[in-house]
């Protein structure tokens, strides 16, 4: 009777012997889950950095192209008010061509204010842009910084050209336009 009672001894140790490798075997492959888990959202965190990155690089080059857009209109205006300086000497101002002329200048103060306002929103994304990198090195903040580079450089430009007073701006022009006697001038009243 005694081996009957070592071997129940002995089944009973190795059942529990069993049970608790099970037991260390869950505990184990609960890490491992967990662990999985937590790299899991680890990858989806920065997939959906990464593609918010993206995106917002994709808005960059839209909005570079029609900053450059912008900038060649304005060039195409800007040429556009010279021919039409000369010809304007050359005709005396007939009235055709005062129409014309301030068709181009209102074009081209339309222009100048989307350029400008285009400018703005640049130095508003840039200063955002700087508080969210600050002290963060990425190899793709690289290319947006060439892009703030190449825009301040753009604005730099279009800051250092001397602009002409348009007609259309004048105010004793429109003062004029406005009396209904010709020659009364616009300090009498």
């Amino acid at each position: 009777m005694e081996i009957q009672e070592f071997e129940k001894q002995k089944d009973k140790l190795e059942t529990e012997l069993k049970r608790e490798e099970r037991e260390q075997f869950d505990d184990a492959s609960n890490e491992i889950l967990m662990y999985l888990k937590s790299k899991e959202d680890d990858l989806s965190r920065s997939s959906a950095s990464c593609k918010t990155e993206a995106n917002v690089v994709n808005i960059w080059l839209k909005f570079l192209e029609d900053t450059w857009n912008l900038q060649t209109a304005q060039n195409d205006s800007r040429e556009k008010q010279v021919v039409l300086e000369v010809a304007q000497r050359i005709d005396k101002e007939s009235p055709k061509t005062r129409i014309k002329r301030k068709a181009l200048e209102e074009e081209y103060l339309n222009l100048e204010g989307k350029f400008l306002t285009a400018l703005s929103i640049v130095d508003a994304m840039q200063k955002q842009f700087c508080m969210q990198s600050e002290g963060i090195y990425r190899k793709e903040t690289e290319g947006v910084r060439e892009l703030f580079d190449a825009l301040a450089k753009i604005k730099e430009e279009f800051e250092s050209v001397e602009r002409l007073t348009l007609k259309v701006e004048t105010p004793t022009l429109r003062l004029q336009s406005r009396l209904p006697d010709k020659n009364l001038s616009p300090t009498s009243s």
